[in-house]
């Protein structure tokens, strides 16, 4: 996890972000890394490189942004523009020092960057992130859109439109290929709507929404690491996902986080 490194942060104070003055830590009790230190960034720059050196033909930052929480102290000024420009530039920083190694660049980032047009407070743009990474991973996990999206209040209920609809208004903006686009599906229980789980019907829904969309395949989460193989690759040929009964899938996962 690129920005939210307990390791790296316990192992040298100096690197951590800080909240009056003392050293913070999120709802996990793990401390970050301050994004603007240069430090931290070839930590993580030169760890990618030993990656794509052993033979890794991608390198994946995840947690490549600042945290989402107010009051914290950075080594200079947190504004929308500078953390913005931060996160490119680091970025743009791994792809030139991984050139030599012809390795694809991807990041992970929030579902609601691709309809937020500021940074949504963590540094992370769609345009400008997606201008300098080869894939974009953003995590369309329904539970995590706690405002919905227009005219879908209750995402878990509409897992389809959720993932579908913010591929869509993610091209639109950046008019990328859809093949650009690799995101994340939820494959837990939600915990923020009314605590369903997401099993086969669920997950095919989504799965079919980045499918129709075109992108270049998907990647599920789970919290435990615990996938059901009915639930990804249902044994029933038609089983019932997106917006009407005829729109029917069965696939096969591109990875498993």
């Amino acid at each position: 996890m690129t920005f939210k490194d307990n390791v790296l942060a316990t192992a040298d104070p100096v690197l951590q972000v800080r909240m009056n003055g003392k050293p913070w830590r999120d709802r996990e009790g793990l401390a970050w890394c301050d994004p603007f230190q240069k430090k931290v960034w070839e930590y993580n720059i030169s760890l990618a490189v030993d990656a794509a050196k052993a033979g890794f033909d991608e390198i994946q930052f995840d947690y490549v942004r600042f945290p989402d929480t107010k009051g914290i102290q950075f080594s200079q000024e947190s504004t929308e523009e500078s953390r913005s420009n931060t996160i490119t530039a680091f970025l743009s920083e791994a792809r030139k020092q991984l050139t030599p190694y012809n390795v694809f660049l991807s990041a992970d980032v929030f579902g609601y960057i691709c309809w937020n047009t500021n940074d949504t407070g963590i540094g992370q743009k769609i345009e400008r992130v997606g201008s300098v990474v080869d894939y974009l991973s953003p995590m369309l996990y329904p539970s995590g859109f706690s405002f919905g999206i227009p005219n879908y209040r209750n995402p878990v209920a509409h897992a389809y439109e959720i993932v579908r609809f913010s591929l869509d208004k993610a091209r639109k903006r950046t008019d990328f290929d859809p093949i650009r686009f690799r995101p994340w599906l939820q494959s837990f229980a939600d915990y923020a709507f009314d605590k369903r789980q997401f099993g086969a019907a669920e997950i095919q829904a989504q799965i079919q929404a980045a499918q129709s969309f075109g992108s270049d395949g998907w990647l599920l989460w789970n919290p435990r690491n615990s996938y059901s193989a009915e639930n990804i690759n249902p044994q029933s040929k038609d089983i019932e996902v997106g917006r009407g009964a005829n729109a029917k899938q069965r696939s096969t996962p591109v990875a498993l986080r």
